[in-house]
């Protein structure tokens, strides 16, 4: 083998490497005979604006890849749902919310929320630090960030809890309170209102659409 050889094989192999990272970066998996599989997207549903208390007439035509981040401005709810299953879930994000999206395997649907309001409708699992919640029905959660704090409240169906070895299950109309960051405290009930003033406009826009 001469000279050119060798180096034209090594730049062949270089270039297939870096399409390879590149591919699993963005979510793409080779599929053996298939080919690539591409992944599910999520896409941008809905617009609100909140400040006006009215639909954005055009909704921009945004998709994420699981990994990305969707951030909320100060002015405007978003709700998301991702391309796939036909009973793909609801995500309805509150004004300075961050939603991260895990992964997107058919029916096996996980999200990050980062911090912020969100209010689901479907079935997901939502992984806030070291808690996730498996979520089958209609369930709005608030991250408290700052204090490494949490609500759940369950509108609809229920709520299954996960904090290290230990689960609950939050029932239709009952709503707690726990941590997100290990050691965690007990869980408690807690009083949630979606009809406080100052949440009243998102949640009439994510439970009346």
């Amino acid at each position: 083998m001469n000279n050119r050889t060798t180096i034209g094989l090594a730049v062949i192999i270089v270039v297939l490497a870096v399409v390879i990272l590149a591919g699993h970066r963005l979510g793409y998996f080779w599929a053996g005979g298939d080919g690539v599989i591409t992944p599910e997207t999520t896409e941008l549903i809905d617009v609100f604006a909140a400040t006006t208390d009215s639909h954005q007439a055009d909704t921009p035509l945004l998709t994420w890849l699981p990994g990305e981040i969707i951030t909320t401005p100060a002015d405007q709810f978003f709700a998301l749902r991702t391309n796939g299953p036909t009973n793909a879930p609801v995500f309805n994000l509150d004004v300075n919310s961050q939603l991260k999206i895990v992964k997107t395997d058919g029916d096996n649907i996980t999200v990050n929320l980062i911090t912020g309001r969100l209010v689901i409708d479907g079935r997901v699992t939502v992984a806030v630090r070291d808690t996730s919640i498996a979520v089958d029905g209609i369930t709005t959660i608030v991250n408290y960030s700052w204090l490494d704090t949490m609500d759940v409240s369950v509108l609809a169906g229920s709520a299954n809890i996960h904090q290290g070895q230990y689960s609950t299950v939050v029932k239709e109309n009952h709503a707690v309170s726990l941590d997100t960051l290990a050691p965690f405290e007990e869980i408690k009930p807690t009083i949630f209102s979606i009809d406080a003033d100052t949440v009243k406009t998102f949640y009439d826009w994510a439970l009346g659409r």
